[in-house]
């Protein structure tokens, strides 16, 4: 669901975008939520943000996910 594994050569999806809000999105690209960011978000507290929001995204039939306008995953993937 979300890109949480970086592959020696890859870059952290989170660089530069961990203090962003974080875009739900429905799969149509409506933001269904935003989610302030309380310091800097990390791969346990995004897993966890978007885990409290399981029902939200399950009655939109899925979702994107955006730190900002960078891309960080989908349902979908």
């Amino acid at each position: 669901m979300l890109v949480t594994d970086v592959r020696p050569g890859e870059t952290d999806l989170l660089l530069g975008h961990d203090t962003k809000p974080l875009e739900v999105c429905s799969l149509d690209g409506r933001v269904l939520d935003t989610v302030p960011v309380a310091a800097r978000w990390t791969h346990s507290t995004l897993l966890a943000a978007v885990g409290a929001r399981r029902r939200l995204i399950e009655d939109a039939g899925g979702a994107d996910f955006y730190l900002g306008e960078q891309f960080i995953g989908s349902t979908e993937v």
